[in-house]
């Protein structure tokens, strides 16, 4: 399975619902090769299976539609979502995004079960889903589809209008629905004023992660770090681009993770020829411990706003500095000079700036280091239990007195 940010949630909240008795299921769109499913029902496929104790069906097209990843409606998985659902009798369903899994919400709806949504990004107001335009700048948000009509004309005028007023309506007659930060929140009810978003913030794994203990001399070799996915809109080139600029030979930089094909090439040219810059590939949660160990500086130059920074946090739980873009919640998050740095959005001159001052004098970290420990990071069962009072103040009298069965909807793929 892919581990993008909302999977490692949905997993999280999936596993802590399991052990406080609920019974649970995901049901995720898929991109397996055809002789993987072995059901089939219409247009759709699908395969029952365990992935660390829970229950998963994972489904998807026979053939896949071209506009999968950004339209509201899906006529083959609309002539069977209500089956789908209603075999699997769930007291509530949690979306944990609705990317290419609206059916199964607006079948959940039309058959009494309530649906609580957790915003992961910006999907349901940007068909992109990172608020970036065509310009390649940054989106304050659709403004009633004003934006969209102005910015992004190829996405189609009627077209994208309706798509918007799809999403509101989503998101109105959910049950509940749920942010994990201020600055996404803020997002969306400025779009949605009479929207009622409720912030829990994303828990992590404190058992998978350590101390980074390490002190710095003047004269020491510093390892920056990129951890996460490989598309444009995580800004990695810009982070390549930065550190070749840099002559010095006390610099390093260890890339991990995965993604686009054609943007993973893209950055293994630029880095080409360079011993200094390391593709390192993907790590498991139980080795994240040892990734934040053996490096000194977590980056995160994204080009969009992230939306809660999963690694910016294991990162502070783990006391190793982050220097970010100077936007959204990083901006939030990352106090330049105390707990980490920030550079200008999308500013491979400035970045290079930044690290050529910690090459400079590396002993700086010590005191950074000592500032990632002042700020709270929940833990899974702080979320759980956040979630777990969610589901029961939505659920009614009658169902609380019975064990509550979340099925959680997940369309980002596995």
């Amino acid at each position: 399975m892919h581990y993008t940010g909302t999977e490692k949630v949905i997993l999280n909240i999936a596993t802590m619902m399991r052990k406080m008795g609920h019974k649970v299921k995901v049901m995720t769109y898929s991109f397996y090769e055809d002789s993987f499913y072995d059901k089939k029902e219409g247009e759709i496929i699908s395969k029952e299976l365990l992935y660390q104790g829970i229950e998963v069906l994972a489904f998807r097209h026979r053939t896949i539609p071209g506009e999968i990843n950004s339209e509201m409606r899906d006529n083959a998985l609309a002539n069977i979502a209500e089956m789908m659902i209603a075999r699997e009798k769930p007291d509530i369903v949690h979306v944990g995004h609705p990317m290419r899994v609206v059916e199964l919400v607006l079948a959940s709806k039309r058959l009494g079960i309530p649906y609580v949504i957790t915003l992961t990004d910006f999907w349901l107001i940007c068909p992109k889903f990172t608020l970036v335009n065509t310009q390649r700048d940054l989106c304050a948000g659709p403004q009633g589809c004003r934006a969209c009509l102005e910015n992004c004309p190829e996405l189609g005028g009627s077209a994208i209008c309706e798509r918007l007023g799809e999403a509101k309506h989503l998101m109105i007659n959910a049950s509940k629905v749920i942010a994990p930060s201020g600055f996404l929140e803020g997002i969306f009810r400025n779009e949605v004023p009479s929207l009622a978003i409720e912030v829990i913030k994303h828990g992590l794994r404190y058992g998978n992660l350590r101390q980074n203990k390490k002190r710095y001399n003047k004269e020491d070799v510093i390892t920056f770090c990129y951890c996460g996915s490989f598309n444009e809109h995580k800004g990695v080139h810009i982070l390549i681009d930065a550190v070749k600029k840099i002559k010095s030979d006390r610099v390093r930089l260890k890339i991990y993770g995965s993604g686009d094909p054609v943007y993973t090439s893209r950055l293994k040219e630029m880095a080409s020829g360079d011993r200094r810059i390391e593709f390192c590939g993907v790590y498991s949660d139980v080795q994240a411990a040892d990734v934040y160990t053996s490096v000194d500086v977590i980056v995160v130059p994204s080009l969009w706003y992230e939306t809660y920074g999963l690694v910016l946090r294991e990162a502070f739980l783990c006391s190793v500095p982050v220097l970010a873009s100077n936007v959204g919640v990083m901006s939030e998050a990352v106090r330049d000079g105390v707990n980490g740095f920030v550079f200008r959005i999308g500013d491979p001159e400035h970045l290079r700036e930044v690290i050529e001052k910690i090459l400079g004098d590396p002993e700086m970290l010590n005191r950074i280091k000592a500032g990632t420990k002042y700020d709270f990071v929940p833990t899974i069962e702080h979320e759980a239990y956040a979630y777990n009072r969610v589901y029961r103040d939505v659920l009614s009298a009658d169902a609380i007195q019975h064990q509550c069965s979340p099925t959680f909807s997940s369309g980002e793929g596995s």
